[in-house]
């Protein structure tokens, strides 16, 4: 790869956005996040919600892709973290989320998906799958952390052997 800087513009030639040259191109297509990935097989887990924990950004595309592909009738639940958050944890507004998902939906399990960000921050949700969780049904915790991995397969395969007999 040639990354001469000879091909970039000076900041005075700079009038609109097409004059910022890159360095390099973009490699495509490259591996897809594990979060669509996990989406994608959710929907075979028989009465199974989904609740994912994370940005906007993966909050808004994984129920807009799971609203699409399931026709409207789609499990998937999401929980913004907002800037206190991100900062402190959202582990008590995890627990509240499952509690109303719980309430509202009475479904057979809970997976709880987290995205890059918490899972950057450390925030730890694996106690929530223990038995004396007092939810009453079962809840898998499932970890996407795209920047940890190559391939959305590695966390399917992981989280397959979660599902082991939920799937239909």
């Amino acid at each position: 790869m040639n990354c001469s800087l000879s091909v970039l513009n000076k900041l005075k030639d700079i009038k609109e956005d097409k004059d910022i040259k890159a360095l390099s191109s973009a490699i495509f297509p490259r591996t897809h996040c594990p979060l669509f990935g996990v989406a994608l097989t959710a929907s075979c887990v028989k009465d199974m919600a989904m609740l994912v924990v994370g940005t906007s950004e993966c909050s808004y595309y994984t129920k807009v892709f799971s609203n699409n592909r399931q026709k409207g009738l789609d499990k998937v639940y999401s929980l913004v973290m907002k800037e206190k958050e991100v900062v402190f944890g959202a582990y008590e507004q995890v627990k509240m989320a499952i509690e109303h998902i719980i309430e509202y939906e009475k479904p057979s399990g809970i997976m709880v998906v987290t995205t890059c960000v918490p899972e950057l921050i450390g925030e730890d949700y694996k106690d929530l799958e223990s038995s004396e969780n007092n939810f009453g049904i079962p809840i898998f915790v499932v970890q996407t952390e795209h920047y940890k991995c190559s391939s959305h397969i590695v966390i399917l395969c992981k989280s397959k052997m979660i599902w082991m007999g939920l799937i239909y």
